[in-house]
């Protein structure tokens, strides 16, 4: 393969990132809002009616009694809390995927620092609450924020002098 055809297939690779970037961002924002228009008590209500029939056959089901467990201990200050992340890092990360996209300047940068800001939090997170989806997450950032770096190698190589 071309050294073209290479920075080809990694700004494909980079474009696609940064649309699942921008996919994760909106399903934030709008989980955001779903979050803060449903009570406690209604994620109780659901939780228990979708485990209901897995601990019926197994009382003893780890991840159906773990769900229930989180949900019963979900209060209205969890929910405010999570309504302010997930908003917060949706827009955050929505105005990241806008700025590389549309390559404003310092949007480099700035997209890296605020992905390694999240990868910080994210560890910290899953050093308190050991949920495996915040790694996934983290190891997402990490390579999104490898792909910023190459790509704005990339451009700086294609410049000319």
């Amino acid at each position: 393969m071309s050294e073209i055809q290479q920075v080809l297939r990694r700004r494909q690779v980079y474009h696609a990132s940064l649309l699942a970037k921008g996919l994760n961002a909106a399903l934030e924002i709008v989980g955001s809002i779903v979050l803060l228009l449903t009570p406690p008590a209604a994620i109780v209500t659901l939780v228990a009616a979708l485990t209901q029939h897995e601990l019926t056959e197994d009382p003893r089901d780890k991840v159906a009694l773990f769900l229930l467990h989180q949900a019963q201990a979900f209060s209205l200050s969890t929910e405010h809390f999570f309504v302010i992340y997930l908003a917060f890092h949706g827009i955050v990360k929505t105005l990241v995927v806008i700025g590389l996209w549309r390559r404003w300047p310092y949007s480099t940068p700035l997209g890296t620092v605020a992905l390694g800001l999240f990868v910080v939090w994210q560890l910290y997170r899953y050093s308190v609450t050991h949920g495996p989806f915040l790694l996934a997450l983290s190891a997402f950032d990490l390579l999104v924020m490898c792909l910023i770096w190459r790509d704005a190698k990339d451009r700086k190589n294609e410049q000319p002098g």
